[in-house]
């Protein structure tokens, strides 16, 4: 990955890790059937934390699919040279197109409160700003450069989606594609998200953003 490119990672939050941008995973199309299986472990978990964890990807997969609303942590870290965005709380994968709509003079998106992550677009250039006490706080880049992270971001999210069902079919799961479907509505992967507008990813808490 070239540092001095601004690259759109699109992650989802899971358990404290080794790596670089813990507690967030990276979704891309070479992901492990080990890394499918945790995000589906996460999935499951997140917002239900009372249930008791499937055993098996049979298993997660028939819990999700029964589901009206697939609800994870996540959203899109922004990383160039030493400067990291990472996407805060009450931020969803599905909030990711939000940055489809960085323009000069546009809205930032939403990435979260506590640290509140934005982005002011009133100049030039886009300033994003992390929101946190760590160096760089802020940096610059061109709106077209944000354009172009973005159509990696997407070709990533869409990579993930097809290693995904190729992972589920290998172990088995007839409706594989059934959930690869389900996730693209929920996570606006391939289409706007198909998302009650009554509980998306924060207020599926009760947050309302400000």
């Amino acid at each position: 990955m070239d540092a001095a490119k601004l690259h759109l990672l699109p992650c989802y939050e899971g358990q404290p890790h080794q790596g670089e941008h813990s507690p967030f995973y990276r979704f891309h199309g070479g992901m492990t059937g080990d890394e499918h299986w945790a995000h589906l472990l996460e999935l499951c978990a997140y917002a239900h934390q009372r249930e008791n964890p499937p055993d098996t990807p049979s298993e997660a997969t028939d819990l999700l699919l029964k589901r009206n609303v697939l609800v994870i942590g996540g959203g899109l870290i922004a990383a160039k040279s030493d400067f990291r965005l990472y996407p805060s709380c009450c931020c969803g994968i599905d909030d990711w197109r939000g940055w489809l709509e960085v323009k000069r003079d546009g809205p930032s998106p939403w990435m979260g409160h506590d640290p509140g992550p934005w982005i002011d677009t009133s100049g030039a250039k886009a300033i994003l700003h992390n929101d946190v006490e760590r160096e760089p706080k802020t940096i610059e880049a061109d709106y077209e450069e944000i354009k172009t992270a973005l159509r990696q971001a997407e070709k990533d999210l869409r990579d993930f989606l097809r290693s995904l069902e190729d992972w589920l079919a290998s172990e088995g799961i007839e409706q594989a594609s059934a959930l690869g479907a389900k996730i693209d509505q929920q996570y606006g992967i391939t289409q706007e998200p198909v998302i009650d507008p009554n509980t998306t990813s924060w207020l599926a808490f009760g947050v309302t953003p400000d």
